[in-house]
């Protein structure tokens, strides 16, 4: 995959998974079919945006105790923290799901105190890695925005004046 075409992805993975984040966390608005389902898609999209950021993964990683900026460190050591956080919500999420296990023909556990608690410790967590991993993206964020949505957008095919008037002739 291209580089320019891995960006856009990317872009367009991170905005739909914040955006099912924000559905996903409110299940007095969804329900919680929808909760639990979207929690699972969610889970495929992080796979996905991890793939797609291997390289930097793997990158930083070999790198992690070297000489690297204090701020790749600092994202580094988020993205794992938010990583964490997305497993250990989306496992108890399973564990304790009546809706999504079951229509896989699958048992999942007797929600007990345990469980939901975890769950719902990690959810919000997860709110708050988010926050700061967006924050801590943003400038790439304004960024790639800028250089694959509007500037392809608003700048049209400018002709020359010689070139309009051959055009009406």
């Amino acid at each position: 995959m291209s580089s320019s075409l891995s960006i856009k992805t990317k872009l367009v993975l991170d905005f739909l998974i914040t955006l099912f984040f924000v559905v996903v966390m409110s299940t007095a608005l969804t329900g919680l079919a929808v909760h639990e389902w979207l929690g699972i898609v969610i889970l495929v999209m992080i796979i996905v945006h991890m793939l797609l950021s291997w390289q930097w993964i793997a990158s930083i990683t070999m790198r992690l105790f070297t000489g690297l900026p204090g701020i790749t460190r600092t994202s580094y050591i988020l993205d794992f923290l938010l990583f964490a956080a997305m497993i250990i919500a989306i496992y108890s999420g399973l564990m304790i799901s009546r809706v999504a296990i079951p229509a896989l023909g699958l048992n999942g556990l007797t929600p007990s105190f345990m469980w939901r608690g975890l769950h719902s410790l990690s959810s919000n967590s997860l709110l708050l890695f988010t926050g700061l991993h967006l924050a801590l993206s943003w400038n790439w964020i304004v960024k790639t925005i800028r250089k694959y949505v509007l500037t392809p957008f608003f700048i049209k095919n400018k002709s020359t004046p010689a070139e309009n008037s051959s055009s009406t002739k």
